[in-house]
């Protein structure tokens, strides 16, 4: 791809990259899917600039727990094959998003 033609495609009019918007749409899809469980309080993630970091906090994360998990994180990497997407499953056990991963954005917390 040529230097002009990967510039044009980069940035939209509003100055906004195309990078930008393909990760804020993976970051909805991966909140969507994970806040399906119902143990899942937090969704963090995280532009590593060669793919997205995610972190699924849970408050009890047991086998089951993890399992359903697992499988939403196998749908969401199949239903974004070209993207790189490093999934972890942490405990909550009292800490804010903050503590977790201070680099992360939250992109999903469940109401309390």
């Amino acid at each position: 791809m040529g230097a002009a033609l990967e510039f044009s495609l980069r940035y939209t009019l509003t100055g906004v990259t195309m990078e930008a918007l393909v990760i804020n749409a993976i970051e909805e899809a991966i909140s969507r899917e994970l806040a399906e469980e119902s143990q899942v309080r937090y969704v963090l993630a995280e532009n590593l600039g060669n793919g997205l970091q995610v972190w699924a906090i849970a408050d009890s994360p047991g086998a089951d727990v993890r399992r359903r998990i697992y499988e939403k994180e196998l749908r969401l990497i199949k239903q974004f094959p070209n993207e790189v997407l490093d999934f972890n499953i942490l405990q909550t056990l009292g800490r804010k998003p903050d503590e977790i991963a201070s680099g992360a954005r939250v992109v999903y917390s469940r109401p309390e």
